[in-house]
C-alpha cells in the first residue's frame, strides 16, 4: 500500500479521531466563511460523504480484522486450526472492547461491549477490572484477580469450562470457590472435542461421579442450543450472562451451538 495512506491508517489508535475532527471542523469553518459555497449544497453534501466514508473505512471493521491494517498482507494457512489453537489457550484481558481477534494474534480476548445486550457481562467485569488495558481496580486483591483471571480462561490453565455444585452465585469469586470444590470431591474428567470446535459449536465429553451444572464461560446469546446426548436441554445463565447446563452423574457428550436461524 503506498506510504500515505499507510501511514494514516496506522493512526488508528488515538491520532485519527484527533485527525478526522480537525478536517471537519475545517471544513465546517470553510462553509460558513464562504457564502458562495454555503450554497452550493451539492458541493457541501459531497465533501461531507467523503470526510464520513474516509474515517469509516478507517475505524470501522478493518480495526477488528488486520493486525497491520491492509499495509502488508499475509497468507493465512490453516486458520481453522489456528482458531482451536486460540480456543485452547489462554485469554487476554487487555483490549478495551470489540473483537480483536486477527489483531491480538488471533487471541480470544475476553471484551468489554458497552451494549449489545451484554452489560451484565460488562458490570462482572468491572467489578475486578478497570475499563482500560486489563488493570484490576484497586480494592481487589492479588488472590482474588487470581481466582477471576482463572474463571475468564485467562490464566495459564486456559480453562473455559468449569463444574459446580450450584448457579446459585452473586460474584465470581464465590462461583470459583464452589467449583474448586465441586470438581476437586468429583473425580471429574472433561475432555474438549477440539477437532470439532469450529467458533460455532463445542463439543464436550463429561464423567462425572455427582449431577451438577456445567458452565460455559462464554456469553449466552439468542440461537445457543444445548444438547446432552443428543437430547436439547435448556440454557441457564450463570451470573445473568455465561451459558450453563445441567448434568447427571455418568457420562454426558455435550454440545453446545450456535444456531441463529
Amino acid at each position: 500500500m503506498p506510504a500515505i495512506p499507510s501511514n494514516i491508517l496506522k493512526l488508528y489508535d488515538g491520532p485519527i479521531y484527533l485527525l478526522f475532527n480537525t478536517i471537519s471542523v475545517a471544513f465546517l469553518i470553510f462553509v460558513l466563511c464562504n457564502k458562495k459555497i454555503r450554497n452550493n449544497l451539492n458541493f457541501v453534501y459531497t465533501i461531507t460523504l467523503l470526510i464520513v466514508a474516509s474515517e469509516l473505512f478507517a475505524i470501522s471493521n478493518l480495526q477488528w480484522s488486520l493486525p497491520e491494517w491492509k499495509t502488508k498482507f499475509h497468507k493465512i494457512d490453516n486458520p481453522l486450526d489456528k482458531l482451536r489453537d486460540g480456543f485452547t489457550s489462554k485469554r487476554i484481558i487487555d483490549t478495551v472492547k470489540g473483537n480483536e481477534y486477527f489483531r491480538d494474534d488471533r487471541s480470544f480476548n475476553v471484551n468489554y461491549p458497552d451494549n449489545y445486550g451484554y452489560n451484565k457481562h460488562a458490570e462482572n467485569f468491572s467489578t475486578y477490572f478497570q475499563r482500560y488495558n486489563g488493570l484490576k481496580n484497586i480494592n481487589i486483591t492479588d488472590g482474588e484477580i487470581k481466582l477471576v483471571k482463572l474463571f475468564f480462561g485467562a490464566s495459564n490453565e486456559a480453562k473455559k469450562i468449569f463444574l459446580s455444585n450450584s448457579l446459585d452465585h452473586k460474584n465470581i469469586i464465590s462461583f470459583i470457590n464452589d467449583s474448586n470444590t465441586f470438581e476437586k470431591v468429583n473425580n471429574l474428567k472433561v475432555k474438549i472435542l477440539i477437532d470439532e470446535y469450529d467458533g460455532n459449536s463445542l463439543t464436550l465429553e463429561i464423567l462425572s461421579e455427582k449431577k451438577g451444572w456445567l458452565s460455559f464461560i462464554d456469553n449466552w446469546d439468542y440461537g445457543w442450543v444445548a444438547t446432552v446426548n443428543k437430547r436439547e436441554v435448556p440454557i441457564y445463565k450463570l451470573l445473568e450472562s455465561y451459558k450453563s447446563i445441567k448434568i447427571k452423574k455418568g457420562f454426558s457428550k455435550v454440545k453446545f451451538q450456535y444456531k441463529p436461524w
